[in-house]
């Protein structure tokens, strides 16, 4: 799954990538409006570029690690 900037509505309140076989999460900076992200069951090594503002200031993130 690769997600482009741009490529998803900024209103965009929720959203669900759980199962996806994700190794990076990018293009999520412009969605603002984003509260709840779920990305359960995933293959997640990197968020972003490495940049500290990834999220923005507004953004309060609640990371939980499963192993299945």
């Amino acid at each position: 799954v690769h997600i482009s900037p741009g490529s998803l509505p900024k209103g965009l309140h929720s959203l669900d990538l759980s199962r996806n076989k994700i190794a990076n999460v990018e293009g999520l900076r412009e969605l603002t409006k984003l509260r709840v992200l779920n990305l359960s069951y995933n293959r997640i090594s990197r968020i972003g570029h490495g940049k500290s503002q990834t999220w923005g200031s507004n953004i309060a993130l609640h990371c939980t690690s499963s192993v299945h």
